[in-house]
C-alpha cells in the first residue's frame, strides 16, 4: 500500500497532481488555529480526488476539525480502523507545550487513551506527537519535544509505521526497534510503502 503522509499543512491545501498512491494521512495540525470550515477547505483537494484519507487533528486544530474529518469518514483519532488488512490507529493533539495551543494533552492522559489498545493489531500509528528522544522529535535548540507516551506505546505494541508531525523542523525519519517513525513536515509530504 503506497501512502501519501502530510503533517502540519496549517491551512495550505495539497497539491495531488502526479502522486500514485492508495490512501491519504494527515498526522494533524490540518489548520492555523481553524474548525470545521478550514478543515473542509483545505482537505477539498483530496476529498474531490475521491482518494481515501485518515486524519488526526493536532494541537493547533479546535474541535470543529475533529467533527469534519468524522463527517468525511476520515477521523482515526482514538479509533482502530482497517484498511486492506493494515489496521490504522489515530493520536490527536500532542503532549504540553510552552505554547498553551488548544489541543494539547497531559502524558497520563495520552497513556490512557493509547494503552486501550494495547491488544490490538495496529500496523501504522498516526500521531501528531512525535515519539519522545527520536530525531524527529528535536526542535531547534536540540530539545526533544515529543511524547513519552507514544514512545512506551511504540516500544510494547511495535507498529509496522508511525506517522507523526509537530515539530516542523525535525522533518525526516527514524527507528525505535523495528518500527519505521516518519515526520514528513511541513511541505508535500513523502510517500511511503506499507506491507
Amino acid at each position: 500500500m503506497r501512502i501519501l503522509a502530510l503533517a502540519d499543512l496549517h491551512g495550505r491545501k495539497i497539491k495531488l497532481e502526479g502522486r500514485s498512491v492508495d490512501l491519504v494521512v494527515i498526522a494533524g495540525d490540518i489548520t492555523q488555529f481553524g474548525g470545521y470550515h478550514e478543515a473542509k477547505r483545505v482537505l477539498a483537494p483530496i476529498t474531490a480526488s475521491g482518494l481515501r484519507l485518515l486524519a488526526v487533528p493536532g494541537n493547533c486544530d479546535y474541535p470543529g476539525v475533529a467533527t469534519y474529518l468524522s463527517e468525511i469518514g476520515a477521523n482515526c483519532e482514538e479509533r482502530l480502523m482497517v484498511i486492506d488488512g493494515f489496521g490504522f490507529l489515530g493520536l490527536g493533539g500532542s503532549n504540553p507545550t510552552p505554547c498553551n495551543t488548544p489541543n494539547e494533552f497531559p502524558e497520563a492522559e495520552l497513556k490512557q487513551r493509547l494503552n486501550r489498545f494495547l491488544a490490538e493489531k495496529i500496523s501504522v500509528l498516526i500521531s501528531h506527537a512525535p515519539p519522545y528522544n527520536t530525531t524527529v522529535d528535536l526542535t531547534h535548540s536540540r530539545t526533544h519535544a515529543g511524547s513519552r507516551s507514544v514512545r512506551d506505546f511504540i516500544e510494547e505494541v511495535e507498529p509496522e509505521l508511525v506517522i507523526c508531525g509537530h515539530i516542523h523542523e525535525a522533518k525526516g525519519e527514524d527507528r525505535i526497534g523495528k518500527t519505521r517513525i516518519i515526520n514528513p513536515g511541513p511541505g508535500e509530504g513523502i510517500v511511503v510503502e506499507i506491507g
